[in-house]
């Protein structure tokens, strides 16, 4: 290693620091962190007698899923690592850094070009989808075990790199093992183990015979189910209609979106434009050169059928990985032989890429976890308030209307989660009755009420059909305030307003699931949410109500008490 490249990743590491110590310090845990063991692992993810039940489940009768290796590993994490989330981060952050050195040595192993290598690296490691920021998401399963099913199968095949013939029991058990990993990781693996099971067949095509046979038939076995148990799941956030055909508009729209994100915007396309240079003129030197084209139709064909799978389930930068971990390879073979051909160009192509990439990329990411950042410490907050209005008496309510009316459903389901079960699951607290209105009604005594309505909004009727038709009962309002963010709001504006000097845009990139607390315009993300609305970002009003007194004479105003959030002193994020 140069040490150009052994200073570049330094570097790249220096620019992410700052997203690691923030995931150390975030203080709540959203959605798919509390929701996950009740669609994925039936409901208990903390009892450890209970984890081959839900092995077998995801492996057999899941109808929604079929995700079997990432649900067992995310049940280990609850049983041992519990609401530590911090350290679910540590994990995911481990995961992110080999996934990258992986794709670093199989450009090395396979090209020996080491400016190939690190374009290809550096492509994965600055590429704005949040592989870590989401930290159940399981699309990082797909890519640390594709990964390393082929690195290891590089570094053992010698030089023809698909042939297994050669390899001796422990060679083939290893390589197989890693296949089936990969397998059972998510739905999307398949868009890889499905060509690749092509290549090993078709390059051990002259060596039929029974040796043969036997020792691609597990591979093919493996396939079959996983075919078998995909076709079989129903999720619902597939892009097929209620009469099961498919839906266009929304399938064009997502391809719209996928492809916004996939290439990372820049003034004029600048990086895109040197993106497809890289692909188109690269891959015609290989195709008249004859290198590297079984990894092209490998990583190719991967690339195209993940983005399908994407496209027809939802369009989510989540689900990104697998096709950025395409991208960056492809990048790596296509570049490896333009730097032989072009030697002196190639440096200046480095070195641009290596400098443009991150000053388009990183205000994104940066952006990210901000969002991060606000959202979850707001709610942080709010759930101390609750706890301790709930200590003095208080019951807790959440008003349960959905469609943009009120604070989103999965938001208001994780405050429930959070207080019912999940707070003693994790934390060890108790267990705390949590009033849903459209569900079990107005709580008969005290409550805190969690809304995004305003006062004037209540005033008017707005909870009318739960018997709320004015502000009477209502004795105060509370409003975190949104600020006191710390060093990184500071860092993040900076970025953003280099953002806007540059003249670069881009679409928010976690625009499909909470939090999503800002609008990501081009200058600082809205730390006051004016531009937002209740299904991105709040407001998140807390009344304390006394339904003995809905019958008394209301008041017309309630006037807004703004509470200092709960500022962890001398800590990294606030």
């Amino acid at each position: 290693m140069t040490k150009f490249v052994k200073y570049y990743f330094i570097f790249g590491a220096f620019l992410l620091s700052f997203p690691f110590l923030l995931s150390q310090n975030l203080p709540f845990a959203y959605w798919d962190w509390l929701m996950v063991p009740y669609y994925q692992l039936q409901g208990d993810a903390v009892t450890p007698s209970k984890v081959p039940q839900n092995l077998f489940f995801s492996l057999f009768l899941d109808e929604v899923q079929f995700r079997p290796l990432a649900a067992f590993l995310t049940n280990l994490q609850y049983i041992i690592l519990k609401g530590e989330f911090w350290a679910w981060y540590l994990i995911r952050w481990a995961i992110f850094g080999l996934t990258i050195y992986l794709i670093y040595k199989i450009i090395i192993e396979i090209t020996k070009s080491e400016k190939a290598a690190l374009l290809s690296a550096v492509f994965f490691m600055l590429h704005p989808m949040p592989l870590v920021k989401d930290v159940l998401s399981q699309d990082a399963y797909v890519v640390i075990f594709a990964s390393l099913t082929i690195f290891y199968l590089v570094s053992s095949t010698g030089e023809n790199k698909f042939n297994i013939d050669n390899f001796n029991k422990v060679q083939y058990s290893i390589f197989l093992f890693l296949f089936a990993l990969t397998s059972f990781s998510k739905e999307i693996a398949l868009a890889f183990t499905l060509p690749l099971t092509v290549l090993i067949l078709f390059n051990n095509r002259k060596n039929f015979s029974f040796i043969s046979i036997a020792k691609t038939s597990p591979f093919l076995t493996i396939l079959g189910f996983s075919i078998f148990r995909i076709l079989g799941v129903n999720h619902p956030t597939s892009r097929l209609n209620e009469s099961n055909t498919l839906d266009f508009n929304a399938i064009r729209w997502g391809i719209n979106r996928i492809f916004d994100i996939l290439f990372p915007n820049s003034p004029f396309f600048i990086l895109s434009a040197i993106i497809l240079a890289i692909l188109v003129f690269g891959l015609i030197l290989c195709i008249i050169r004859g290198k590297y084209l079984a990894f092209f139709f490998l990583y190719g064909i991967t690339l195209c059928l993940s983005l399908a799978i994407i496209v027809l389930t939802y369009p989510c930068p989540k689900y990104l990985p697998t096709p950025v971990l395409c991208l960056s390879l492809l990048i790596g073979f296509a570049s490896a032989e333009l730097f032989k051909q072009f030697y002196k160009s190639s440096i200046i192509l480095i070195i641009l890429f290596c400098l443009i990439y991150p000053a388009f990329t990183l205000p994104n990411i940066y952006s990210q976890w901000f969002a991060m950042q606000q959202s979850l410490y707001e709610m942080s907050d709010i759930i101390q308030f609750m706890y301790q209005k709930n200590t003095e008496g208080y019951a807790l309510a959440l008003t349960g209307l959905t469609k943009g009316e009120d604070i989103p459903w999965e938001k208001g389901a994780t405050f429930s989660e959070f207080f019912k079960n999940a707070s003693n699951h994790l934390y060890k607290h108790k267990n705390t009755e949590f009033f849903v209105f459209s569900q079990d009604g107005i709580p008969p005594r005290p409550f805190v009420l969690l809304t995004g309505f305003l006062p004037d909004e209540i005033g008017k009727g707005k909870l009318a059909e739960f018997g709320i038709d004015s502000l009477a009962g209502f004795t105060s309002a509370y409003e975190f305030e949104r600020n006191h963010f710390g060093v990184f709001a500071k860092v993040t504006e900076s970025l953003k307003k280099f953002e806007q000097f540059i003249g670069n845009t881009h679409l928010p990139t976690i625009d499909c699931a909470s939090p999503m607390p800002s609008t990501f315009g081009n200058d600082i993300v809205n730390p006051d949410f004016s531009e937002g609305n209740r299904l991105t970002s709040g407001s998140h009003l807390l009344y304390l109500v006394d339904p003995a007194k809905f019958d008394l004479p209301a008041s017309s105003e309630l006037e807004i008490t703004l509470l200092i959030p709960n500022r962890k002193f001398g800590a990294f994020g606030r």
